[in-house]
């Protein structure tokens, strides 16, 4: 299992996004508030079927960031 960020196009789609991830074997893992995205824990070769979805904009892979200064 590979963790990513779903990104969908609209808070209305979030549900639909996550019901399709967890019929594709993935884990919600947590849900943003502030924005339609969502963390998920899924098979790696399950995420273009994911990028396909009318529900979802992109589909990142969730790692961690770090700024200078």
């Amino acid at each position: 299992m590979v963790r990513h960020i779903v990104n969908c196009k609209t808070k209305a789609d979030v549900e639909p996004a996550k019901k399709l991830v967890e019929e594709q074997g993935g884990k919600i893992v947590d849900t943003y508030t502030l924005i339609p995205a969502f963390v998920v824990d899924m098979p790696k070769d399950s995420v273009s079927a994911f990028e396909s979805s009318p529900h979802i904009e992109t589909v990142e892979l969730d790692s961690e960031v770090k700024t200078q200064g």
